[in-house]
């Protein structure tokens, strides 16, 4: 089996495009992020022997199945523990287990007992904020992976950033810091496609996607080259066993593709944060097709002055991404 990674920044409608894969019988897709370049790898590698490796392995990638945990309980309760715990044992022994094996073991073993692996299985999907920064490495281990890039209008990333940072009492993100990673981001999207093509390498885009589901839907259908089935449009997790309303950080429920999120930062944002993120995104934003709210002359002195500031400040976050 080969791969379907889901990319692009937080908050971009990575957990929806992977919630509509979910019920699909020809995929095995794992809802929770697994970070496996991020965080895994780094741990994985200052394990001194084998057995630390692989013992490491067993605890980063089951800890979730535990009968006291609540992701378990409300989307995989119908995964037996052991079951997991024994066929993932088993896997990682039959392998050298190289970095490449660990994943590979791991949606095996879960596609196995959760049911979803089937002869009729084409690949295993896992959602990871960023990972599009490992595609390089992504795509030298399987060179039939299929990549979907999410991107969104900046300034409703940086509206949902802060409702989100709010609503956990937590210090809202500065505006450079949120451009900075946007305008990375994008060109990770741009570099990627054009290296690695768009036969493997699908670009979407959040606010095109949820105002017309059924034509990208289709179009997915397309790249991944698996059947249309009505699940595709029905959001849910645990195998398509679970409906999901959402994460929308400002709680509301869906119970299915809503564009209700799209243009919020019109409402939300104060104009001085509106006119901070075009400027400091205008080039890209204008070459992706998204309309500026501010006309040029609006690019004043003082706040060019202003930005500059907010582009050296942006140029240290660069461990943020």
């Amino acid at each position: 089996m080969n791969p379907v990674f889901v990319g692009g920044l937080p908050r971009t409608g990575t957990s929806l495009i992977t919630s509509l894969l979910d019920g699909h019988p020809q995929l095995i897709v794992c809802q929770d992020e697994l970070s496996y370049f991020r965080k895994f790898l780094p741990q994985f590698r200052r394990q001194q022997t084998e057995i630390d490796k692989i013992n490491f392995a067993k605890q980063y990638f089951l800890n979730q199945f535990d009968p006291e945990n609540h992701y378990y309980r409300k989307y995989l309760s119908h995964i037996s523990i052991d079951k997991i715990h024994q066929l993932f044992s088993d896997e990682l022994t039959k392998r050298e287990n190289t970095e490449k094996d660990i994943i590979e073991a791991y949606f095996i073993a879960y596609g196995t007992a959760s049911n979803s692996l089937t002869p009729a299985t084409l690949r295993w999907v896992e959602k990871t904020p960023l990972v599009e920064q490992y595609a390089p490495t992504i795509f030298r281990w399987w060179e039939d992976t299929k990549f979907i890039h999410l991107i969104r209008d900046p300034r409703d990333l940086l509206a949902t950033y802060n409702r989100r940072a709010k609503k956990r009492n937590r210090p809202q993100p500065s505006i450079a810091t949120v451009s900075y990673v946007w305008l990375k981001c994008v060109n990770y999207a741009i570099q990627n496609e054009k290296k690695f093509g768009s036969d493997r390498y699908l670009i979407l885009y959040y606010e095109k996607f949820v105002s017309n589901p059924e034509i990208y839907v289709k179009k997915i259908v397309d790249f991944l080259n698996i059947t249309e089935n009505e699940c595709l449009l029905t959001p849910t997790k645990g195998g398509g066993k679970v409906p999901w309303r959402g994460n929308s950080s400002n709680r509301t429920e869906f119970t299915g593709i809503s564009p209700v999120s799209v243009g919020k930062w019109k409402s939300d944002l104060h104009p001085n944060d509106v006119l901070l993120m075009e400027s400091l995104c205008k080039s890209s934003m204008e070459d992706l097709g998204y309309t500026l709210s501010t006309a040029g002359s609006a690019f004043n002195f003082p706040a060019q002055l202003k930005l500059a500031l907010l582009r050296l400040r942006a140029a240290l976050v660069d461990s943020y991404y």
